[in-house]
């Protein structure tokens, strides 16, 4: 007997592969972009990632190098988990939805709007779970180290403007892989 695939259960493989995908090689990832961060947070402090690693693992150890590593995981996961069924889902919407005359102009039609909506998904999601993730990443050991919730408590007023802080400047960055056609 042969099963037919409704779209509901391609959207749902494709997201649970999308985030599953992920998720495996951030153990692998993360500490590269632990290190991206911190050096971008500091630029005059270093000269090479090697001393940016070193300087990571002498301050907090696997537990320095690994930080912010979960609203990472979190971000990276739920990223994978609604853009790989957005990519399936939307180009047909688009292709219903526009009128023929311009598809004919613009070939590319539905790759754009597809880009452009996606990218709109990714700034309004995924801007406060980075920022997070930097925040987590740049702030000093001495701070995490039981005293997060505190910290967390008493910055909260302005925590909330940071997560949301630079999402233009994100919009453009996230616009741009999507524009190759």
């Amino acid at each position: 007997m042969e099963t037919k695939d409704t779209l509901l259960d391609k959207l749902i493989v494709s997201s649970i592969y999308g985030a599953g995908r992920t998720l495996l090689g951030l153990p692998m990832e993360h500490p590269f972009d632990c290190a991206k961060t911190v050096w971008q947070a500091s630029p005059e402090k270093y000269t090479s990632a090697w001393q940016v690693f070193r300087d990571i693992y002498k301050k907090g150890g696997l537990v320095g190098i690994y930080s912010g590593m979960l609203p990472n995981a979190g971000r990276l996961a739920l990223k994978q988990a609604y853009r790989w069924p957005l990519m399936l889902l939307l180009p047909p919407l688009f292709r219903a939805i526009s009128p023929e005359r311009l598809r004919v102009i613009v070939p590319s039609y539905e790759k754009l709007m597809t880009g452009f909506s996606i990218a709109v998904v990714d700034t309004f999601i995924l801007c406060p779970l980075e920022r997070l993730k930097v925040v987590l990443m740049t702030t000093p050991l001495e701070v995490k180290n039981n005293r997060m919730i505190s910290w967390l408590r008493n910055n909260s007023s302005s925590l909330g403007k940071e997560l949301f802080r630079g999402k233009i400047r994100q919009y453009i960055t996230k616009l741009n892989p999507y524009l190759v056609c």
